[in-house]
This record gives structure tokens, C-alpha cells and sequence, in this order.
């Protein structure tokens, strides 16, 4: 068929036009579209790996998310330290200091900022980062940890009772003696509420949050922010149980979120943010 053009500046009206024009056109307009729509999202900060996730957004029917750092700040700090034995508060904060700046977690890290910056820097070796669990280290007198609970029950070493705290919680322990627990907070990001509703209003039809914190941490952010579905205390290899069954059961989950811990879960779903 004979094409006739039309002198315009609107790039649409003239892709419409070519499409009546020639059938063949309608095929080449595809991706077309969808660069241009990842040039756009990438002026505004997103990144889109391949065309091919944009067309799965129109499937998603379900939101699998994480807690720490996507639906709160990240940035979390230390609220208080309750010791197990005699050894001095300063103490406790300068190994878990040099334990957490050999972490890339951000409760981990919180302990960065524990010590003045001019504090003496701890020396370790065989630093060993265990996914979900914590930091594992050698120092002058012995393995230490800094980490969840788990952490310590795979190396055999007693804990205090954990502490009635409604926020994440981490351990301590050097040559084999528990030496107490740090007490984290964290706040919600003022945007999560809104983002959640704006999902749901979208047709998404499930919203489960996942984390590696405390049941009654999980329990305050779902409530929060509209979520009526999550798991807690999940290790990565369980947040990717949690997806794959989601999968099995007929979802198509969007997950999203923030860090390496999240690799699994964001692999398996059918779109990862």
C-alpha cells in the first residue's frame, strides 16, 4: 500500500500514521515504544534491564517486599546495649564497631558509628560475612560474632534471654562467651503508607512483607503501611521458599528489594525491584 506521510513534530501522530500505512510497521512500533519508555524512566533515576520486564508488569497481580531499607529508611541506630557479663559498655561497642565495618548489612554497619571516629581500630582476620545471620571474625582472643540468634546456635555458644524490644536486635560474643545484645530502631519511610495504597488501588491483589527481624517488629511496619500478610525471621533461602510458593500457587509477585540478602527473592519473582 501506498504510505502517505504528514509533516508533524507529534513522533505519535506520525507512528499512527505509518501503522495504517504498512501492517509491518505495527511490528517495528513495539520496541520502539519500549525504548523510549526506558529512556524515560532512566532520566528519572529507574533502570530497566531488559524491555522484556515492562511487559511483565502487566501481569503482576501480587507485591512480595522486604522491610529493612525499602519500606523503612535503612538507617538505623543504636538505642541501647544490654551487657551479658562484667565487661565494660566500650568495650562491647568496640568489637561490635570493627565487626560491623566488615559488614555490608546495614544493622550490621549501624555499629559502624558506635565509637568516637579518633577510638583505636580493632584488628581482625578471617573475616567471614554469613548471609542472613551476621559477621564472623578472628580477633586476639578468639571467633567473635556479631549477628542474630541463629548465629550463635550454629556456633554452640549460650545467649541471654532475647530482650522485650520492638525493634531489630543484634548479639555479641567473643571466644565463645556471649557477651550481650544491642538493641536497634528503625523508622517507616513517610512515603510507604501512600506507595502501598497507590499498589492496591492498581489491583494488586496480595502483599506480603518478609524480614529477617522479630514477629513483633514485622507486625508494627505491616500494620503501618496496609500490609495484612508476612513472614518473619526468614533467612534468604526462605524468603525464596516464600516467592516460589506464591509462583506455584498461581501469582505473578513484583518483589522488591534493597540488598544482596534479597538476590534469591528477587530472582525468582517475575519482576525484582
Amino acid at each position: 500500500a501506498a504510505t502517505t506521510w504528514f509533516l508533524t513534530y507529534d513522533s505519535q501522530a506520525m507512528l499512527a500514521v505509518l501503522v495504517a500505512a504498512c501492517p509491518c510497521a505495527l511490528v517495528l512500533s513495539a520496541p520502539a515504544t519500549s525504548m523510549a519508555g526506558i529512556a524515560v524512566a532512566a532520566r528519572h533515576g529507574i533502570l530497566i534491564r531488559n524491555a522484556a520486564f515492562l511487559e511483565e508488569l502487566a501481569d503482576v497481580d501480587a507485591v512480595i517486599i522486604d522491610k529493612t531499607g525499602t519500606l523503612t529508611q535503612g538507617r538505623l541506630r543504636l538505642v541501647d546495649v544490654i551487657p551479658a557479663t562484667a565487661r565494660p559498655r566500650e568495650s562491647l561497642l568496640r568489637l561490635a564497631s570493627a565487626l560491623g565495618a566488615a559488614s555490608n548489612h546495614p544493622v550490621s554497619r549501624t555499629m559502624v558509628g558506635a565509637l568516637p571516629a579518633d577510638d583505636e581500630e580493632m584488628t581482625l582476620r578471617d573475616v567471614e560475612e554469613i548471609q542472613g545471620l551476621g559477621v564472623v571474625a578472628t580477633t586476639a582472643a578468639g571467633r567473635a560474632l556479631l549477628g542474630r540468634k541463629e548465629l550463635f546456635d550454629r556456633y554452640r555458644i549460650a545467649v541471654a534471654p532475647l530482650p522485650d524490644h520492638d525493634g531489630p536486635t543484634v548479639g555479641l560474643a567473643e571466644g565463645g562467651v556471649f557477651l550481650g545484645w544491642l538493641l536497634l530502631d528503625d523508622t517507616i519511610r513517610p512515603e510507604a503508607p501512600e506507595a502501598i495504597g497507590m499498589l492496591q488501588n492498581l489491583g494488586i491483589g496480595r502483599f506480603l512483607l518478609l524480614t529477617g527481624d522479630c514477629l513483633a517488629v514485622a507486625q508494627r511496619v505491616a500494620q503501618r503501611t496496609g500490609i495484612n500478610e508476612l513472614a518473619a525471621e526468614m533467612l534468604p533461602a526462605e524468603k525464596l521458599q516464600q516467592v516460589q510458593r506464591a509462583v506455584i500457587e498461581g501469582w505473578r509477585p513484583m518483589v522488591v528489594g534493597d540488598g544482596i540478602n534479597d538476590a534469591l527473592a528477587l530472582k525468582a519473582g517475575a519482576v525484582g525491584i
